[in-house]
């Protein structure tokens, strides 16, 4: 018994400590990050490819800061979206969500970009008080569309102001995250905030945050007890 606790202690551990390298953390060394990439670029997004397995984004490349690139074109073979081949997709909390006319910023570290430091160029137009008033105009749209409101009372747990991106954000209920209805949403958003607004997405449970209870914290004051009472638990069978 004692050692399946143990045992239980070590695989919970393992699982907190993947799911903390799968997130974003607050700030982003980006020298590091830097010496980690084998290419790092601005270029602009001219195609998005989703028909079969990874999704490949297709880049007209500006400046080249690390690696090469052969005649200003790149081509992404993105694992953050992969098409399973039976309508369904395969979708990662770290995929950058590129759009097409969007320049980015850009580090590839190991074939792949990230959500944690890839990130759009926003125009120089492009202000705070827009994001806000975009926001404002989604929550007027709210209390007047009822069919938008139904959608967001339904499929969509939210939306916000993104401050990274400068734009807004979208959470959607898990049994809703799909490409399809991403794209969906998207343009029933932009046809109150238009074209100009940064739109990304979170996929996320609907719930009240104040009532919601941060599971990778519960665990981790769950497993030191664990931990402990299986020590215990061993100890004292050892002295009997």
């Amino acid at each position: 018994m004692n050692k399946i606790l143990i045992m239980l202690a070590i695989v919970f551990f393992s699982v907190i400590t993947n799911e903390a390298y799968a997130s974003c953390i607050a700030e982003v060394d980006y020298g590091l990050v830097y010496q980690e990439a084998e290419l790092v670029f601005k270029g602009t997004v001219t195609s998005i490819d989703n028909s079969a397995g990874p999704q490949l984004v297709y880049f007209d490349v500006h400046e080249v800061a690390k690696g090469t690139v052969i005649n200003d074109r790149y081509v992404l073979e993105n694992f953050e979206i992969i098409n399973q081949g039976n309508g369904s997709y395969t979708l990662s909390s770290l995929d950058v969500g590129y759009k097409v006319g969007t320049t980015y910023n850009v580090y590839v570290v190991d074939g792949q970009t990230s959500l944690c430091t890839t990130k759009p160029i926003v125009s120089p137009i492009f202000t705070e008080l827009s994001t806000l008033n975009a926001y404002e105009q989604l929550n007027h749209r709210l209390s007047t569309d009822s069919e938008f409101a139904e959608l967001v009372q339904t499929e969509v747990v939210g939306f916000g102001i993104d401050e990274s991106n400068q734009g807004i954000f979208i959470v959607v209920d898990p049994d809703y995250a799909n490409r399809e209805n991403f794209e969906r949403y998207e343009e029933i958003f932009r046809d109150t905030i238009g074209d100009d607004i940064s739109i990304t997405f979170e996929v996320r449970e609907r719930g009240n945050p104040a009532e919601r209870k941060d599971p990778d914290f519960i665990l981790l004051i769950l497993i030191p007890i664990l931990a402990l009472s299986a020590v215990i638990y061993y100890l004292s069978r050892k002295r009997k």
